[in-house]
Protein backbone atom coordinates (compact mmCIF):
# COMPACT_ATOMS: atom_id res chain seq x y z
CA UNK A 1 0.00 0.00 0.00
CA UNK A 2 1.48 3.38 -0.88
CA UNK A 3 0.53 6.39 0.14
CA UNK A 4 -1.08 9.28 -2.37
CA UNK A 5 1.21 12.39 -1.93
CA UNK A 6 -0.61 15.54 -2.75
CA UNK A 7 0.59 19.29 -2.20
CA UNK A 8 4.11 20.59 -0.43
CA UNK A 9 3.59 23.39 1.58
CA UNK A 10 5.71 25.40 4.28
CA UNK A 11 4.05 25.52 7.51
CA UNK A 12 5.54 29.06 8.06
CA UNK A 13 3.87 30.39 5.29
CA UNK A 14 0.83 28.87 6.64
CA UNK A 15 1.65 30.49 10.07
CA UNK A 16 2.33 34.04 8.15
CA UNK A 17 -1.38 33.96 6.62
CA UNK A 18 -3.10 33.15 9.57
CA UNK A 19 -1.49 35.89 11.76
CA UNK A 20 -1.83 38.38 8.89
CA UNK A 21 -5.51 37.77 8.87
CA UNK A 22 -5.20 38.26 12.79
CA UNK A 23 -3.14 41.41 12.72
CA UNK A 24 0.00 39.19 13.77
CA UNK A 25 3.47 38.67 12.93
CA UNK A 26 4.65 35.07 13.01
CA UNK A 27 7.68 34.48 11.96
CA UNK A 28 8.41 31.15 13.09
CA UNK A 29 11.07 28.73 10.54
CA UNK A 30 9.15 25.21 9.72
CA UNK A 31 10.23 22.61 7.26
CA UNK A 32 8.01 21.76 4.23
CA UNK A 33 5.22 18.76 4.79
CA UNK A 34 3.21 16.42 2.87
CA UNK A 35 -0.21 15.37 3.68
CA UNK A 36 -1.73 11.70 2.41
CA UNK A 37 -5.03 11.70 0.82
CA UNK A 38 -5.79 7.92 0.75
CA UNK A 39 -3.86 4.39 -0.17
CA UNK A 40 -3.74 2.51 -3.76
CA UNK A 41 -3.73 -1.12 -4.09
CA UNK A 42 -5.74 -1.99 -1.07
CA UNK A 43 -8.25 -4.56 -2.59
CA UNK A 44 -4.32 -6.30 -3.70
CA UNK A 45 -3.66 -6.58 -0.27
CA UNK A 46 -6.69 -7.85 0.89
CA UNK A 47 -6.96 -10.64 -1.76
CA UNK A 48 -3.30 -11.86 -0.51
CA UNK A 49 -4.30 -12.30 2.68
CA UNK A 50 -7.80 -14.03 2.22
CA UNK A 51 -6.41 -17.49 2.09
CA UNK A 52 -4.77 -16.91 5.45
CA UNK A 53 -7.40 -15.07 7.13
CA UNK A 54 -10.39 -16.96 9.17
CA UNK A 55 -13.38 -14.97 10.90
CA UNK A 56 -15.93 -16.37 13.40
CA UNK A 57 -18.89 -13.80 14.12
CA UNK A 58 -19.76 -13.50 17.69
CA UNK A 59 -23.42 -14.39 17.53
CA UNK A 60 -22.51 -17.77 15.71
CA UNK A 61 -21.07 -18.55 19.67
CA UNK A 62 -23.09 -17.15 22.36
CA UNK A 63 -27.08 -16.55 22.79
CA UNK A 64 -26.40 -12.95 23.67
CA UNK A 65 -29.31 -10.09 23.58
CA UNK A 66 -29.06 -7.65 20.67
CA UNK A 67 -26.98 -4.25 21.15
CA UNK A 68 -28.95 -1.20 20.76
CA UNK A 69 -27.41 1.63 18.90
CA UNK A 70 -28.10 5.15 19.46
CA UNK A 71 -27.27 8.11 17.67
CA UNK A 72 -26.33 11.71 19.51
CA UNK A 73 -25.04 14.45 17.25
CA UNK A 74 -23.10 17.24 19.04
CA UNK A 75 -22.60 20.20 17.41
CA UNK A 76 -19.33 21.97 17.16
CA UNK A 77 -18.76 25.01 19.04
CA UNK A 78 -17.78 27.50 16.40
CA UNK A 79 -14.25 27.71 18.28
CA UNK A 80 -13.75 23.99 17.43
CA UNK A 81 -15.14 24.23 13.82
CA UNK A 82 -12.14 27.28 13.51
CA UNK A 83 -9.27 25.03 15.10
CA UNK A 84 -10.51 21.71 13.17
CA UNK A 85 -10.60 23.86 9.81
CA UNK A 86 -7.17 25.01 10.59
CA UNK A 87 -5.38 21.96 11.56
CA UNK A 88 -7.09 20.04 8.74
CA UNK A 89 -6.35 22.24 6.44
CA UNK A 90 -3.16 23.63 7.50
CA UNK A 91 -1.76 21.29 9.61
CA UNK A 92 -1.30 23.80 12.50
CA UNK A 93 -3.88 26.13 14.37
CA UNK A 94 -4.27 29.04 16.87
CA UNK A 95 -5.37 28.71 20.27
CA UNK A 96 -5.05 31.16 22.97
CA UNK A 97 -2.40 33.46 23.92
CA UNK A 98 -0.41 32.82 20.91
CA UNK A 99 0.15 29.03 21.39
CA UNK A 100 -0.38 26.77 18.61
CA UNK A 101 -1.35 23.23 17.96
CA UNK A 102 0.54 21.69 15.09
CA UNK A 103 0.62 18.09 13.68
CA UNK A 104 3.55 17.63 11.02
CA UNK A 105 2.58 14.03 10.24
CA UNK A 106 -0.41 12.44 9.18
CA UNK A 107 -0.84 10.13 12.41
CA UNK A 108 -0.47 12.92 14.57
CA UNK A 109 -2.40 15.46 12.80
CA UNK A 110 -5.48 12.74 12.86
CA UNK A 111 -4.78 12.28 16.36
CA UNK A 112 -5.16 16.35 17.25
CA UNK A 113 -8.50 16.49 15.30
CA UNK A 114 -9.73 13.88 17.50
CA UNK A 115 -9.06 16.02 20.47
CA UNK A 116 -10.31 18.94 19.14
CA UNK A 117 -13.40 16.71 18.50
CA UNK A 118 -13.58 15.95 22.38
CA UNK A 119 -13.38 19.27 23.70
CA UNK A 120 -9.58 20.46 24.22
CA UNK A 121 -5.88 20.61 22.29
CA UNK A 122 -2.02 20.10 22.94
CA UNK A 123 0.36 22.90 21.98
CA UNK A 124 3.65 22.57 20.97
CA UNK A 125 4.95 22.79 24.41
CA UNK A 126 2.92 19.95 25.55
CA UNK A 127 0.35 21.95 27.60
CA UNK A 128 -2.99 21.35 27.00
CA UNK A 129 -5.85 23.74 26.30
CA UNK A 130 -9.57 23.43 27.01
CA UNK A 131 -11.84 24.08 23.80
CA UNK A 132 -15.01 24.78 24.37
CA UNK A 133 -17.50 21.56 23.82
CA UNK A 134 -21.28 20.55 23.76
CA UNK A 135 -20.02 17.62 24.43
CA UNK A 136 -20.69 17.01 28.32
CA UNK A 137 -23.81 19.17 28.12
CA UNK A 138 -25.22 15.78 25.33
CA UNK A 139 -23.47 13.49 27.57
CA UNK A 140 -25.60 14.70 30.60
CA UNK A 141 -28.76 14.79 28.67
CA UNK A 142 -28.56 11.30 27.59
CA UNK A 143 -27.76 10.29 31.58
CA UNK A 144 -30.54 12.26 32.72
CA UNK A 145 -33.04 9.87 30.74
CA UNK A 146 -31.48 6.92 32.05
CA UNK A 147 -32.19 5.15 35.10
CA UNK A 148 -29.70 2.57 35.38
CA UNK A 149 -26.44 1.93 35.37
CA UNK A 150 -23.86 3.38 32.60
CA UNK A 151 -20.20 2.66 31.37
CA UNK A 152 -18.33 6.19 29.80
CA UNK A 153 -15.61 4.66 27.38
CA UNK A 154 -13.19 7.51 26.56
CA UNK A 155 -10.02 7.84 24.45
CA UNK A 156 -7.91 10.55 26.70
CA UNK A 157 -7.54 11.15 31.00
CA UNK A 158 -8.30 15.07 29.89
CA UNK A 159 -11.97 13.63 28.91
CA UNK A 160 -11.96 11.08 32.32
CA UNK A 161 -11.00 14.77 34.21
CA UNK A 162 -13.98 16.72 32.28
CA UNK A 163 -16.73 14.40 32.49
CA UNK A 164 -15.73 12.67 36.10
CA UNK A 165 -16.06 16.43 37.28
CA UNK A 166 -19.34 17.05 35.16
CA UNK A 167 -21.23 13.75 36.95
CA UNK A 168 -19.57 14.46 40.47
CA UNK A 169 -21.05 18.05 40.70
CA UNK A 170 -24.63 16.69 39.00
CA UNK A 171 -24.94 13.73 41.17
CA UNK A 172 -22.29 13.48 44.06
CA UNK A 173 -18.79 11.93 44.32
CA UNK A 174 -20.17 8.36 45.32
CA UNK A 175 -22.32 7.98 41.88
CA UNK A 176 -19.17 8.17 39.47
CA UNK A 177 -16.37 5.43 39.22
CA UNK A 178 -12.83 5.71 37.47
CA UNK A 179 -10.35 2.74 35.42
CA UNK A 180 -7.69 4.37 33.82
CA UNK A 181 -3.81 4.31 33.90
CA UNK A 182 -3.22 7.16 36.32
CA UNK A 183 -5.53 5.68 38.81
CA UNK A 184 -3.94 1.64 38.91
CA UNK A 185 -3.55 1.67 42.66
CA UNK A 186 -7.48 2.44 43.68
CA UNK A 187 -9.32 1.11 39.91
CA UNK A 188 -9.70 -2.09 41.49
CA UNK A 189 -11.35 -0.55 44.09
CA UNK A 190 -13.18 1.65 42.17
CA UNK A 191 -14.50 -1.39 39.60
CA UNK A 192 -16.02 -3.31 42.75
CA UNK A 193 -17.61 -0.19 43.68
CA UNK A 194 -19.40 -0.04 40.47
CA UNK A 195 -20.32 -3.44 39.67
CA UNK A 196 -21.44 -3.92 43.57
CA UNK A 197 -23.36 -0.54 44.76
CA UNK A 198 -25.92 0.77 43.57
CA UNK A 199 -25.51 4.21 44.47
CA UNK A 200 -22.73 3.74 42.11
CA UNK A 201 -24.18 4.49 38.22
CA UNK A 202 -21.30 5.65 36.20
CA UNK A 203 -17.95 4.42 35.28
CA UNK A 204 -15.50 6.26 33.34
CA UNK A 205 -12.99 4.58 31.61
CA UNK A 206 -10.31 4.43 28.88
CA UNK A 207 -8.89 1.48 27.12
CA UNK A 208 -7.42 0.15 30.69
CA UNK A 209 -10.47 -0.56 30.89
CA UNK A 210 -10.02 -3.61 29.21
CA UNK A 211 -7.92 -4.85 31.18
CA UNK A 212 -10.99 -4.99 34.10
CA UNK A 213 -14.12 -6.86 34.42
CA UNK A 214 -16.53 -3.75 34.21
CA UNK A 215 -19.70 -4.65 32.90
CA UNK A 216 -23.10 -4.86 34.29
CA UNK A 217 -24.89 -1.56 32.62
CA UNK A 218 -27.23 -1.21 30.12
CA UNK A 219 -26.06 2.15 28.68
CA UNK A 220 -22.76 2.56 27.22
CA UNK A 221 -21.33 6.09 25.94
CA UNK A 222 -18.56 6.37 23.87
CA UNK A 223 -16.63 9.32 23.44
CA UNK A 224 -15.83 9.66 19.32
CA UNK A 225 -13.04 7.05 20.25
CA UNK A 226 -10.64 6.83 16.86
CA UNK A 227 -11.56 4.51 14.31
CA UNK A 228 -8.38 2.17 15.29
CA UNK A 229 -10.06 1.33 19.03
CA UNK A 230 -9.25 -2.45 19.31
CA UNK A 231 -6.15 -1.56 21.76
CA UNK A 232 -3.32 -4.13 22.50
CA UNK A 233 -5.49 -4.84 25.60
CA UNK A 234 -8.04 -6.81 23.40
CA UNK A 235 -10.58 -4.13 24.38
CA UNK A 236 -13.15 -2.44 21.98
CA UNK A 237 -15.78 -0.18 23.71
CA UNK A 238 -18.40 -1.81 21.12
CA UNK A 239 -18.08 -4.81 22.27
CA UNK A 240 -16.37 -5.44 25.78
CA UNK A 241 -19.28 -5.71 27.84
CA UNK A 242 -21.79 -7.30 25.71
CA UNK A 243 -20.35 -10.79 26.70
CA UNK A 244 -21.32 -13.97 27.79
CA UNK A 245 -23.62 -13.89 31.10
CA UNK A 246 -25.47 -10.74 29.71
CA UNK A 247 -29.68 -10.69 30.12
CA UNK A 248 -30.70 -7.56 29.33
CA UNK A 249 -30.39 -4.86 26.11
CA UNK A 250 -27.17 -3.28 25.71
CA UNK A 251 -27.70 0.75 24.42
CA UNK A 252 -24.73 2.02 23.08
CA UNK A 253 -24.83 5.73 22.10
Amino acid sequence: MQPVEINKFALREIRNKQAAARGKKRPKKARPIMAVVGYTNAEELQRKIAPVSYRVLKEDCLDLPPKIYLRREVKLTEEQQRIYAEMKEFCTAELDNMAYVTATEVITRLLRLHQIVCGYAVDEQGEEHDIPSNRISELQQLLAEHAGKAIIWVAYHHSVRTIVAALTEEYGEETVAQFHGKNKATRDEEERRFLNSKACRFMVATRAGGLGNIHGSSLRWWSTMPTTTIWSTGCNPRIETHRDGLTHFCHLC
